[in-house]
């Protein structure tokens, strides 16, 4: 035994790997404003600060879909129905979401009614408010 401490004695045919040089990594920046890390979503402050985005999306629409009636190449025209669909996509989605949170603070507000009466807390499951949300979604569009 020579010294375990030592270096191990490799054969010579043995392929050996090849170091290669990687870019190190720059650190991406975060914007506090939007970063969990600092605080959380305060969705009424948001609203509030950002809500001139929604007036902006609207203006932004109305001027795509000009361009779509009035432009003769199809291209232009593809790519133009395409950014609309997205944008009305996304609105959509945002709706749901606001409709799903008013819902969700009803929820929370008659339960807070209940624990003053002396019940107790009541958390959903997934199912129930999936069920609260097509009740919801029922009603708005009425009979």
């Amino acid at each position: 035994m020579e010294g375990i401490k030592g270096p191990r004695v490799e054969r010579s045919d043995k392929e050996v790997g090849v170091i290669r040089r990687t870019a190190s990594r720059i650190p991406r920046s975060r914007d506090p404003r939007f970063g969990s890390l600092s605080t959380k979503l305060n969705q009424k402050m948001f609203e509030g600060a950002y809500g001139f985005l929604k007036e902006r999306q609207e203006k932004e629409i109305k001027e795509i879909k000009k361009e779509v009636r009035n432009t003769r190449d199809k291209e232009r025209t593809r790519k133009g129905e395409k950014v609309l669909r997205s944008i009305q996509s996304m609105q959509n989605i945002s709706r749901r979401k606001e409709e799903e949170r008013k819902v969700m603070n009803r929820h929370i507000k008659q339960d807070k009614r209940m624990q003053q009466k002396g019940k107790k807390a009541f958390y959903l499951k997934k199912s129930e408010k999936r069920r609260l949300f097509q009740e919801n979604k029922k009603q708005l569009q009425g009979p």
